[in-house]
């Protein structure tokens, strides 16, 4: 990966990070009756909608620079993009008052298809060992996903119950995995080592060199 894209592509996963850790935050403040209010729950939500952002630029700036490291990865990363485009374009369009309820499936599918593409990713990842540090960081990400079927997303109902996770549990563990995404992303390389061109090999003397003995005399 190029230097400027690997550390773009990091940035942008460690923002999307934080912007989940404040999400879990702010869940677990209004869950202990630190905030209270009807605005904050609204506005508890605001990061995790400004995190949609970053994690399309992240994905798509991986799709462009890991083109490297096989069809595999390439798959999971054009999944997350997806997903990512997905999600965007389907959360304006189910705001509308006559938007149908399709909509919020779509999006919430489209969201966990993007960490489904990482998972499938970091599979690459550790198979070839396409970054220089923490290749499971993706898997990390993926296996995160489980924790966001117990919830409703963009009014579609839950996919699977699964008591005692909280909305703040998932954001916190999530936001996390995507930090280390972002760390493992910066200075990664687009084609792994044994992928990487040998070097040449040394150049034969020359026949109009005089040998070692023939200059010694």
């Amino acid at each position: 990966m190029a230097p400027l894209s690997g550390r773009l592509a990091g940035a942008a996963a460690r923002l999307a990070g934080t912007l989940w850790l404040l999400t879990a935050a702010g869940d677990a403040a209004l869950r202990a009756g630190v905030l209270r209010g009807e605005a904050w729950p609204g506005l508890t939500l605001l990061p995790f909608v400004a995190s949609l952002v970053p994690l399309a630029l992240a994905s798509a700036l991986a799709l462009r620079c890991c083109w490297g490291g096989g069809a595999l990865a390439r798959l999971g990363l054009a999944l997350a993009s997806a997903g990512s485009v997905g999600v965007l374009l389907a959360l304006p369009l189910g705001a509308q008052p006559a938007a149908p309820g399709w909509l919020g499936t779509a999006a919430a599918a489209s969201l966990l298809a993007i960490r489904l593409g990482w998972l499938v990713f970091g599979i690459a990842a550790l198979r070839r060992r396409l970054l220089p540090r923490w290749n499971l960081a993706p898997v990390l990400v993926g296996a995160s996903a489980p924790l966001s079927l117990p919830f409703t997303w963009f009014g579609a109902p839950p996919w699977l119950p699964l008591p005692g996770i909280t909305p703040a549990w998932h954001f916190a563990v999530s936001g996390a995995a995507w930090l280390m995404l972002g760390g493992a992303l910066t200075g990664s390389r687009a084609t792994p080592p044994a992928l990487s061109p040998a070097p040449p090999a040394p150049s034969a003397p020359s026949r109009d060199t005089p040998a070692s003995g023939a200059a010694a005399d």
